[in-house]
């Protein structure tokens, strides 16, 4: 069970490297475009609009910083992978380091949403943010049963 489930992890996790790490949220447009975009539809007024974009410039540069480390622990991943035999044991610490950078770059994200969300309305944040399908994480339509 144990080595199963190593093997799951390893499998995911090369599999999440062939891919570009996430740039900050699900696909599709970002908050703060659409908030550009929809404020007047949803009634949000021009003060309310500058205060959340002000959120996003103070938060710019940390996320950008979280952003890139994520980078550099997929990349030292892909290092200890792109070789004959991989170290189980090297591979593993890489992967909670990544799993760390992962965490630390979704809570920031999460808190500058909370930040967001003290000024607006539930209606007006569910109308500015994409409905969710699936889990949390979960990319794309749900499959079929």
């Amino acid at each position: 069970m144990y080595f199963t489930r190593i093997a799951l992890m390893l499998a995911l996790s090369t599999t999440a490297m062939a891919q570009p790490p996430p740039r900050g949220g699900p696909p599709g447009p970002r908050l703060h475009e659409v908030l550009a975009e929809r404020a007047d539809e949803v009634g949000i007024d021009d003060a309310t609009v500058a205060e959340i974009q002000g959120i996003f410039e103070a938060n710019k540069d940390e996320a950008e910083a979280l952003h890139e480390a994520l980078k550099a622990e997929h990349d030292a991943m892909r290092e200890l992978m792109d070789v004959e035999r991989p170290k189980m044991r090297a591979v593993m610490v890489q992967m909670e380091n990544v799993a760390a950078a992962e965490l630390a770059m979704r809570q920031h994200q999460v808190g500058v949403e909370l930040q967001v969300r003290e000024f607006l309305t539930l209606e007006q944040w569910k109308a500015l943010r994409p409905e969710r399908k699936g889990p949390p994480g979960h990319r794309g339509p749900k499959p079929p049963r």
